[in-house]
């Protein structure tokens, strides 16, 4: 199955459910429970490859910034975004989840990594860091029930079909390409901004 969006320079997602689990053909054995844990170790329930976003989200704003003026807001998050918005949401649903991205070996990079691996137990033994690469960064302002979108990055250094490879087994696999293109970053702001999103971390 394939989904995509009708807006240009959304994400698009391709799904494939064709992967059997790691025990298919397996027979089962009662005596043998490591082998049914190892099975599980080894199959996932849903594996996704994408770009990972350092979302900053300001909120409580009153009215947009204009030319050559500061305004504050009454509230600041940040999470990982883009494709992890989706990995996120299944692990919390309780799907065994792995993800395929590129991270920076920055600040940013670190954020996402351990807010994905550590608090939200999602296995990233297929993504990589890559030095000299910045971390996707996009600014997020929320305002009159709607939200306007800023985004900085550059293409990941090998393409998302490349670091997927070939996917491990899964009963779902997902992908999206958001390679920053001139089209894209024209329309990214409005395209993006009516994505879902898992709750942000909220600065103290």
């Amino acid at each position: 199955m394939t989904c995509k969006t009708a807006t240009p320079g959304e994400v698009y997602v391709v799904v494939d459910s064709h992967f059997p689990p790691a025990s298919a053909g397996r027979e089962s054995h009662p005596d043998d429970p490591a082998g049914e844990a190892a099975d599980r170790a080894q199959t996932y329930d849903l594996f996704l490859a994408g770009t990972v976003f350092l979302d900053i989200i300001f909120s409580g704003m009153l009215k947009p910034p204009t030319r050559g003026h500061e305004i504050w807001t009454d509230g600041m998050g940040s999470s990982p975004g883009g494709v992890a918005n989706l990995a996120v949401a299944a692990a919390r649903l309780g799907l065994h989840t792995s993800l395929a991205a590129a991270f920076g070996q920055d600040g940013y990079g670190d954020f996402c990594w351990k807010i994905l691996a550590e608090h939200e137990s999602i296995d990233l033994s297929h993504s990589k860091r890559y030095h000299d690469w910045h971390s996707p960064v996009t600014v997020s302002l929320a305002f009159d029930d709607d939200r306007s979108m800023i985004t900085h990055g550059h293409p990941p250094p090998v393409p998302v079909a490349e670091l997927a490879g070939s996917p491990p087994p899964s009963r779902a696999t997902a992908r999206g390409d958001p390679a920053p293109t001139r089209t894209r970053r024209r329309t990214s702001a409005r395209s993006r901004s009516r994505r879902s999103s898992p709750p942000r971390r909220r600065c103290p």
